[in-house]
């Protein structure tokens, strides 16, 4: 009788951890995705998109079809371990998921799920629509502080094949409701004391006292981080990824903490951006004007 009691108690306890790192991973997980939901609520530029919007259900690289599954799998290979499948590119000590996490698969970071909807884009950087291999070639460059990868090379083209992928089912052009907006729309000014106060405190533990990274997390300036050109050196893009993900996987900061630690990283030092390739379209055509 005692065995049988001790046994059913182990078994009670054992139901409870694995209901209790349940729930635990359960609120961690809707942590971002609640953050999203009051900043439409707060009017932001994601508040006008309509309420019957692509479901966020990205297909798995493995249930990729037959003839373009090892292209696809290369392709997570490339962003999840980009300095071992894609370093003679990277200068640097980030991968691609240092900013799109899960190799852009995750809600919870710069999602690159539906990108091959919604390119080609006008982008002001280039002064022209660019399709994803351009945009993807910005990225080696500037947040990776490296080498652009031609077009016909088979890291890009993994790439392109990968992200096209995930896009699976989301319609042409669509508005994603997880796209990452320009800025928080809070006036708040970034105070660089503050903002040092919250990295001790706050960021310090994952990203290292110097800002030089840690095996769970990547360096913020020095060498080792993207260089000056990186769309994370602007103040309005590191504050609203911090506010909404950080810290990773229990987002806790408020937006002016945000702000402020967003300010207090923009003036370390970094490695200044050196362009491999020619930044801006070529304009030879004239284009028609609009009457």
């Amino acid at each position: 009788m005692k065995k049988r009691n001790v046994f059913f108690a182990l078994v009670l306890t054992a139901l409870l951890l694995v209901f209790g790192v349940w729930l635990l991973s359960f609120f961690r997980s809707t942590l971002s995705t609640k953050r999203i939901a009051v900043e439409q609520e707060a009017g932001s530029p994601q508040a006008a998109l309509s309420i019957a919007h692509p479901f966020f259900t990205p297909p798995r690289p493995e249930d990729a079809p037959e003839n373009i599954r090892a292209e696809v799998m290369l392709g997570y290979k490339i962003m999840t371990e980009t300095k071992k499948y894609a370093g003679e590119y990277v200068k640097n000590d980030l991968s691609c998921s240092s900013c799109h996490f899960d190799g852009g698969r995750s809600r919870n970071s710069i999602s690159l799920v539906g990108v091959g909807a919604t390119y080609p884009r006008y982008r002001s950087r280039q002064d022209y629509t660019v399709d994803i291999a351009m945009r993807t070639q910005d990225c080696f460059e500037r947040s990776m502080n490296g080498v652009a990868p031609a077009l016909d090379t088979q890291v890009m083209q993994s790439l392109l094949v990968y992200m096209q992928w995930i896009s699976k089912g989301i319609p042409i052009y669509s508005k994603l409701p997880w796209a990452l907006p320009s800025d928080l729309g809070n006036p708040h000014k970034p105070n660089v004391e503050d903002g040092a106060k919250v990295y001790a405190n706050v960021c310090a533990r994952c990203h290292g006292e110097e800002g030089q990274g840690t095996p769970i997390a990547p360096p913020l300036w020095g060498d080792g981080s993207y260089n000056d050109g990186a769309g994370m050196n602007r103040i309005t893009t590191f504050s609203v990824f911090t506010w909404r993900f950080m810290p990773k996987n229990a987002p806790s900061l408020t937006q002016e903490q945000a702000i402020d630690v967003a300010g207090f990283v923009h003036e370390k030092p970094r490695p200044k951006f050196v362009s491999t390739h020619a930044d801006k379209i070529r304009q030879i055509i004239p284009l028609p004007e609009e009457k």
